[in-house]
């Protein structure tokens, strides 16, 4: 079985502190509102999934996860 990856697009109408999208986009050299926020989006579920494992793995109350 071949699985073909599957990308889903959603169109929405958002209201964004513009100087801070541009502050974001300049630091991660992106030229693109949508690729910036999307950028931001996977980085945010990224750091989110590592202190789930993170405090799994290490048994850590949320205030000790917040000091390493």
């Amino acid at each position: 079985m071949v699985l073909i990856p599957y990308f889903r697009h959603v169109k929405v109408a958002m209201h964004f502190d513009e100087a801070l999208l541009e502050k974001a986009m300049a630091l991660a050299s992106i030229e693109s509102k949508t690729a910036a926020v999307d950028m931001a989006l996977r980085e945010f579920v990224r750091r989110g999934s590592l202190v789930k494992e993170l405090k799994t793995v290490l048994d850590l109350s949320p205030a000790e996860l917040k000091e390493v």
